[in-house]
């Protein structure tokens, strides 16, 4: 319903579900850019990518570090000093509803 309303919103993207559309902002990129030049200018990464690894603890950053001409860098995530404030367990409703609204851009 909410799709159906908001999809061709001039705000659209702005829109706290709309920014998580992943899919629809990478397909507008491609049509404005094409895809070499938008493969040439971005690097797209999923965010699970920049979890430290369960062993060593470090996030490895070699993807970005290549895409942009650096040396890789590793950060421990003891480094990380941004947590997350949780106000408790989403419900299960909630979970439901999110999930198939994102199913078909997944």
């Amino acid at each position: 319903k909410y799709w159906k309303i908001r999809k061709n919103s001039p705000k659209f993207c702005d829109a706290c579900i709309g920014r998580g559309l992943y899919s629809l902002q990478i397909k507008s990129w491609l049509k404005e850019y094409g895809q070499l030049e938008f493969k040439d200018k971005n690097l797209i990464i999923k965010s699970e990518s920049l979890r430290p690894d369960p062993t060593t603890k470090l996030i490895d950053f070699k993807p970005i570090c290549e895409f942009i001409g650096i040396e890789e860098i590793f950060i421990s995530d003891n480094d990380v000093h941004a947590p997350t404030v949780h106000s408790g367990p989403m419900f299960n409703e909630t979970k439901v509803m999110l999930r198939n609204l994102f199913e078909p851009f997944n």
